[in-house]
């Protein structure tokens, strides 16, 4: 497959500030109502668990109002709401932090604390290279770049360690081309980390995908592959740092005056950062949630902010003519896992092996939505 890249529309401009809403005046938490632990009217404190079920915890401190219909992830279901009190009450959890780093010690605040990254680490005696990839693809969202920038100490100090542990050679952070101005306040401070470099990459689709962006870079030796916010997260769990309740999320699109990267509270609502924060140009607009290429029409009316959204789209409603495929064979010469996506389509056809990366209708002249179809279930 042959790399390309994306057209965008140099009008629309996301901001190059992070903008905190770390006090929402409600959180809505995503619980089976059968297993909630707490009642009317209780206190939470952050980091509190409200479920039998689930490990969801509070991501502020207040009282329970209730329960309430919301839209998670695209589904509608019950959340439990708190009205925030403002005062950051938390739970007392014992939070590690240490002085040397030594490998028996990593694996064991691993295995008590994420075992998806366990998984990446458990079985690693020595790496040739570390690769920490802050490349974003979705058209207008700045997400790790911004995240990269507002944690620079954190993160270059937490890959310093993991180069020092794994005695890695090369250890870089990925960014594109595009981004490079972004970071030049950030030189002084790399430049105390002699070991770390940044490296420029061309602004293609699709390196923000492992398997591509290290065929890209030729890296063939031994390499540990961590996206940024998976280092973010590493530094949370080692240095224990307060920043498990936050996440990065870009608002952005043509419908907007001006886009923005928000670092907010889980669980907060879209309206109230939408009503904060954000001046429309227009009222008749789409809401893509998670990105043009990726994502899934949503509505602002009760979306939660969770894990797994980490940008809304607003874009312009326009007229789209669509019509029969004309077999150009656009779409089976993109498709990077070498699908033939009109096929699929036509015979109805979901597999799981579309990656879901959108290019089959990127570049479709005739506006039909392949996408959609050949996920299916498999979605």
């Amino acid at each position: 497959m042959k790399l390309i890249t994306l057209n965008q529309d140099p009008n629309i401009i996301v901001s190059k500030k992070v903008t905190e809403f770390l006090n929402p005046d409600y959180i809505y938490l995503p619980v089976d109502k059968n297993k909630i632990m707490v009642k009317q009217n209780d206190l939470v404190l952050i980091d509190a668990p409200v479920s039998r079920e689930t490990n969801i915890v509070s991501s502020i401190s207040g009282m329970v109002t209730g329960l309430r219909d919301v839209y998670i992830n695209g589904t509608k279901m019950k959340s439990l709401v708190i009205k925030n009190n403002y005062k950051e009450n938390r739970i007392n959890l014992k939070r590690t932090a240490y002085s040397q780093l030594n490998l028996a010690y990593f694996l064991d605040v691993l295995a008590k604390k994420d075992a998806s990254l366990l998984a990446i680490f458990k079985n690693l005696k020595k790496v040739d290279n570390i690769i920490i990839n802050a490349v974003e693809d979705e058209p207008y969202v700045a997400n790790n770049i911004m995240l990269f920038k507002d944690n620079l100490n954190e993160l270059l100090g937490m890959l310093d360690e993991l180069s020092i542990l794994y005695k890695s050679n090369t250890n870089a952070i990925i960014i594109k081309e595009k981004d490079s101005t972004m970071i030049e306040e950030c030189l002084k401070t790399i430049g105390s980390f002699p070991n770390i470099n940044i490296t420029l990459v061309k602004d293609y689709y699709l390196l923000s995908q492992k398997p591509y962006l290290l065929a890209y870079l030729k890296v063939k030796n031994e390499t540990l592959y961590l996206s940024i916010k998976d280092l973010l997260k590493l530094a949370n769990i080692i240095h224990g740092l307060d920043q498990n309740n936050v996440k990065y999320l870009t608002i952005s699109g043509n419908a907007l005056k001006e886009g923005k990267v928000f670092k907010v509270k889980k669980y907060c609502s879209l309206a109230e950062i939408m009503t904060k924060y954000l001046k429309l140009k227009t009222t008749d607009y789409e809401l893509i949630v998670n990105g043009l290429m990726r994502g899934y029409l949503g509505q602002i009316t009760d979306l939660i902010i969770t894990d797994e959204i980490d940008s809304i789209i607003l874009m312009q409603k326009e007229e789209q003519h669509i019509s029969k495929c004309f077999n150009c064979g656009k779409c089976l010469n993109v498709c990077p896992v070498d699908l033939n996506p009109i096929y699929l389509y036509k015979k109805n056809k979901p597999t799981k092996k579309c990656l879901n990366c959108g290019l089959c209708n990127y570049v479709c002249p005739a506006h039909i939505d392949l996408k959609t179809k050949i996920r299916g279930k498999a979605q």
